[in-house]
Formats: C-alpha cells, structure tokens, sequence
C-alpha cells in the first residue's frame, strides 16, 4: 500500500473544536486507564458532519459503545462501522472517516490503523453520495500517427497505418470550409468517482495529530480506446496535511466526555462492575 500517486482529495479538514474534543476523549481515556489499570489506553471515534453540508470538514465526533481497546491496539470491527454509521445517520450526520489515539505513544499510523482506514473507506465511499470527487481518466482514441480525410460535410479522423481499423466521423452542419486538417491527437476524457475516509491520530498529551486519507478510484475499465461495462476498484493510502478549520466552534464538555468513556470503554465497564459484585459481596457479608 505505498504512497505512490499524489491524492485527488488534497488533504483532512477538521473544526477546531473537533479536534479539541477528539484531544479531550484521548486524554480522559487514558487518565481513567492510569486509574483502574495503571497505564493509558488507546479508544476511536468517528468524524462526522451534517448530511445537507457539503463540505469536507468534520465538524464533530461520535463515540461509539463497547471499545475493545488496550494501550497499543485498536481494531474497528466491520459490524462496528455499520451499526456506527446507521446510529449517525439517524441522527442527521454522515462520517468522514475516524479518530484514534495512541494513548501515551507518538501519533502515526500502525499497518493495524491501515487496515481499520480501509474498512471504513470500503463502508463509506461509493460511485454515489457525499463522499465521493469527481476526477478524469484520459486515454488515446487513436495512435499517435493520424490522418485526416474531408469529404464534404464529413470529416474522418483515423490511424494513418490502419493499425487497428478504428476511425472517428464528424459529421458537419454544412460542407466543410476547409480542405485540409493538421490533428495531433485524439482522446477521450471520461469522469470517474473517488470515495475518500479520512483519518486523524492523536495521543492523551496533545502533541501534533498525524493525517491519512484513503481513496477509492471507481475507474471505467478500457479495451484499446473503448469503455467496457466494468470497474476497476483502486484503493490507495496517503499521509497528508492536516487543515484546522475555525467552524462550528463549540467549548468542549469534558464532564459529558468522561461520562463517555466510562460507559463505552469495555475494560472500564468491566472494572465498574467488578466493583459493584464486590461490593454486593460485602453487603451481604454484613447482613
């Protein structure tokens, strides 16, 4: 999966209290981890915006239920991503892609991340809908050796060594006011679709987020010129800038997002309820 290509989708763009949320979430997880387990823990989100906006920045996260996370891994269960992208959808947003953190380590991205990346772009980018740019692909109709014939109203262009018995008529309005025509080149310039996920990395001490986009290429398949009725599918990764946007700035509620992560993290939901059992236990021995 190397960076080959430059991206069609230039760059992740995030308000700036987004991204002071998705810091807060890394940073509450990880002190409620040192609490309980004595070491931070990584947790995800996913970036979300308005379905109606059309622009492409995350303006907010959603944090989802039962996290199975530790203090070097997170793994985004496809089910995850649906039942994650119904519930935002329901309430009137669409996901851009997803948040980690990385817990007390650096922000990068881990083949692990990758992997959760392409998940997300498989659920979300499509030939239709929000998530997708409208790019080109062109390729040559004919051989780089052309002649031109002017037949009165009808003008053909074709391969000057008939190499593959292709030709293109143009038929005019009137007689053609010329006799002669220098072509150069003939191509064909057809629009294909480029879904896009982003993802954002950051860590429970606020240092600087990393940025990764994942793109899917929807590109008609040719046959020497001519489009087939097939597609074939590219996905490609690329570490790219980081834009914070001054939009839809809100303060960040940190006591909400606390309430969050003890609800949402399993190994603090499980710590929670051993504590109660324990406690249980005791009353009854009092009794």
């Amino acid at each position: 999966m190397a960076d080959e290509r430059k991206p069609k989708v230039s760059g992740v763009y995030i308000a700036r209290s987004a991204l002071d949320e998705i810091n807060a979430y890394a940073e509450i997880a990880s002190e409620e981890s040192r609490s309980c387990m004595g070491k931070s823990t990584e947790c995800y989100g996913y970036l979300t915006t308005p379905k109606a906006r059309r622009e492409r920045i995350a303006t907010s996260s959603f944090f989802p239920y039962n996290q199975d996370v530790s203090s070097a891994h997170v793994e985004i269960p496809e089910g995850s991503v649906i039942s994650a992208s119904e519930e935002i959808r329901k309430m009137g947003y669409r996901v851009l892609g997803f948040w980690h953190s990385h817990g007390d380590m650096n922000p990068f991205h881990s083949e692990t991340d990758n992997e959760n990346l392409l998940s997300i772009l498989n659920r979300i980018s499509g030939t239709s809908g929000s998530n997708c740019i409208t790019s080109y692909l062109e390729s040559d109709l004919l051989p780089k050796k052309i002649v031109t014939e002017i037949f009165g109203n009808k003008i053909t262009i074709k391969d000057a060594e008939n190499q593959f018995g292709r030709s293109l008529d143009i038929g005019l309005s009137q007689e053609s006011p010329v006799k002669s025509l220098d072509v150069l080149y003939a191509k064909i310039r057809i629009p294909y679709k480029v879904g896009f996920a982003y993802s954002v990395v950051v860590n429970a001490h606020g240092s600087d987020p990393f940025a990764k986009i994942g793109t899917r290429d929807w590109i008609p398949v040719f046959y020497e010129g001519y489009e087939k009725h097939s597609m074939e599918i590219v996905d490609q990764l690329f570490r790219t800038e980081l834009h914070v946007v001054e939009a839809d700035n809100r303060p960040v509620d940190k006591e909400k997002i606390r309430e969050d992560v003890l609800k949402k993290l399993k190994f603090l939901q499980e710590e929670q309820k051993g504590d109660g059992d324990k406690g249980d236990s005791n009353e009854q021995q009092l009794q």
